[in-house]
C-alpha cells in the first residue's frame, strides 16, 4: 500500500506546495510565496489555544494605516476606503499577541476577504477599467476541521527539496507557461508578507519579485523540469500538464513540449498518460479548442 501521498504545485522559482491526505506517512506542504503558504498552515499546524475572535477586527473605522491607501491600491483594486480598512486590519493583526496558528487564520482570513472584494477579474494581474466599489471588509472565521495527518511544512525551492524527501506517490503541477504565477496574487503576497514597499512596477502595482518568479515559467523549464523528475524519490510521479501549445499568445503557450515530458519522465520507468477535459481561464478573447489537461504517470523503476 501507499502511505505517503506529496503534491508539488505553483513551482515558483522552483517553489511548491506539498499536501498530504495521508494519516501516516510524510504530509508536506511548501511555498515561496506566503500567500498560498499561510492557508496551510492554519490547517495543518495543531491545535493550540482557541481562534482569536475574528469579529473583534469587523469594524467601520476608516483606520489609521498608510499603506494600500490612494497612492498604492486604492482606487484601483480596491474603493480608497476599504483599501484603509484592509491595511488597519492588517496592522492589528501584527500588533497582537497571537499564536502562530492563530495569526495564520486571521491571516487567511483577511486574504479571502481582500480577495472577495477586489475590483479584478479573478486575480490580480491588473485592475478592471471601471472604478471600484465601496464594499466593506468583513473577515469570517474559516471552518477548521481536526486535521488527522502528520503534518511537515517547508518554505524552499521543490528542486533542493525533492534532493532531501521520498515518499509512495508524488503529484507535480508546475506552472505551464510565461505568465509568472505572482503577477497574478502579488496584492496578496504584499498583504502577507507586509513589508510595505515603496517601489512598484507599472499601472498594475507589482512590487519587486523577482526572487519570487519561476524558472518555470522561463526557457529553461524544461532543464528545471528534469533535475526536478531526477532527483524526486517516489514510486510513482504524477505530472498534470495542459496541451495550450497553439495559443493566439505567445506567453500563454507551454514551455515544456509534451516529448520533452515523455522523455524525462521515461528515463524514470514506464509512463501512462490520461486525458481531461478541463475548462480553461480566459479574460480575454482567446478561444482554446479542445482544452484538455493531460497527467503523465509514472511507475518508477527506483
Amino acid at each position: 500500500g501507499y502511505n505517503c501521498y506529496v503534491e508539488i504545485y505553483n513551482c515558483e522559482q522552483g517553489a511548491c506546495n506539498i499536501n498530504s491526505d495521508c494519516s501516516n506517512g510524510l504530509t508536506c506542504s511548501k511555498d515561496l510565496s506566503l500567500s498560498k503558504l499561510f492557508p496551510e498552515l492554519g490547517v495543518c499546524r495543531p491545535a493550540q489555544k482557541p481562534v482569536y475572535a475574528t469579529k473583534v477586527y469587523n469594524c467601520d473605522s476608516n483606520g489609521t494605516a498608510t499603506f494600500l491607501k490612494n497612492v498604492f491600491y486604492g482606487d484601483k483594486y480596491f474603493s480608497v476606503s476599504d483599501a484603509k480598512k484592509i491595511g488597519y486590519l492588517r496592522d492589528r493583526i501584527s500588533g497582537i499577541k497571537l499564536n502562530d496558528r492563530e495569526r495564520s487564520i486571521l491571516l487567511t482570513s483577511l486574504m479571502y476577504a481582500t480577495d472577495k472584494i477586489a475590483n479584478t477579474v479573478g486575480h490580480f494581474e491588473h485592475f478592471l477599467s471601471t472604478p471600484p466599489e465601496e464594499k466593506g471588509v468583513f473577515l469570517k472565521l474559516p471552518k477548521i476541521e481536526k486535521f488527522l495527518g502528520g503534518a511537515q511544512i517547508y518554505k524552499e525551492d521543490a528542486n533542493y527539496l525533492a534532493k532531501k524527501i521520498s515518499c509512495d506517490i508524488a503529484y507535480i503541477d508546475p506552472p505551464y507557461n510565461a505568465r509568472q504565477y505572482v503577477n497574478f496574487y502579488h496584492v496578496l503576497e504584499n498583504l502577507i508578507t507586509w513589508e510595505k514597499p515603496t517601489e512598484f512596477e507599472g499601472i498594475s502595482m507589482k512590487f519587486k519579485r523577482n526572487h519570487l518568479k519561476s524558472d518555470y515559467s522561463r526557457s529553461k523549464a524544461p532543464i528545471v523540469f528534469k533535475d526536478l523528475i531526477d532527483n524526486l524519490k517516489a514510486k510513482i510521479i504524477v505530472v498534470s500538464y495542459n496541451n495550450t501549445y497553439s495559443a493566439k499568445s505567445s506567453a500563454s503557450n507551454n514551455k515544456i513540449s509534451n516529448s520533452q515530458l515523455l522523455d524525462i519522465l521515461s528515463k524514470r520507468g514506464k509512463v501512462k498518460i490520461r486525458e481531461i477535459k478541463h475548462k480553461y481561464f480566459n479574460s480575454g478573447k482567446t478561444n482554446f479548442n479542445n482544452h484538455k489537461e493531460f497527467l503523465y504517470i509514472c511507475e518508477t523503476k527506483t
